[in-house]
């Protein structure tokens, strides 16, 4: 058995991708304040969905005892790092 259900580590891997692919081909390293907005993003999108789990799994559905899936939160993160690079690719591309 293991400690999480695999579709979790997909899905993480899947916004790692893309924030990584998306990192390196905008060149996002080099711009120290973009940076800055990437994580502070990043905190923003996690506190937002953490405190919608919170209220979602007091209200709306539940995790078997013992198995909440606390990959969401790293996944959160990064899902909002990838979603960062997703918006800044596509405004650079329409621009």
């Amino acid at each position: 058995m293991t400690l999480f259900n695999p579709i979790w580590f997909i899905l993480l891997a899947i916004a790692v991708v893309i924030f990584i692919g998306l990192f390196f081909s905008r060149r996002s390293y080099a711009k120290k304040s973009e940076i800055k907005q990437q994580l502070v993003f990043a905190v923003i999108v996690f506190a937002f969905s953490a405190v919608s789990e919170l209220i979602g799994a007091g209200t709306l559905w539940n995790y078997t005892e013992g198995n909440w899936p606390a990959i969401l939160w790293v996944l959160y993160f990064f899902g909002g790092l990838a979603g960062f690079q997703l918006v800044k690719f596509v405004t650079e591309k329409v621009r």
